[in-house]
């Protein structure tokens, strides 16, 4: 059980690295509790992925697999782990598929710029 002030970590996976590094540092200086593992691939993702890591976010289209494959994965390995799905934009058949896959939450992307903080408390809340 998380208790207010425990650090939290965070695993990030997405293909770009200018975003990863933007979300990186963005959500590391919003909360002082989140500590913030990268990788780009779903493959490396679903490898770096452990009983440390508190949250998961992904991005929706990668190559070498979408994030619903990625997130169908890690669920296999933990069906309770929050997961957070982004997706450049709002498309419902996307959506849907998330969330029968069992996503905690499904942001869209384009308004990145401004979620930091959002991000921050979604993740806190979540665990």
């Amino acid at each position: 059980m998380n208790h207010e002030n425990d650090e939290i970590t965070v695993l990030y996976v997405d293909d770009e690295p200018d975003l990863l590094e933007l979300l990186v540092i963005g959500l590391e200086r919003e909360s002082d509790r989140l500590t913030v593992v990268t990788e780009t691939t779903t493959a490396d993702g679903l490898d770096r992925f452990s009983d440390d890591v508190d949250c998961v976010l992904s991005d929706y289209a990668m190559p070498g697999g979408t994030g619903v494959e990625f997130l169908r994965s890690v669920r296999e390995v933990d069906p309770e782990v929050p997961f957070i799905m982004f997706a450049e934009t709002g498309d419902e058949r996307v959506a849907s598929e998330a969330i029968s896959a069992g996503v905690t939450d499904y942001v869209i992307e384009e308004a990145i710029g401004g979620q930091h903080e959002l991000l921050a408390r979604k993740i806190t809340t979540y665990v």
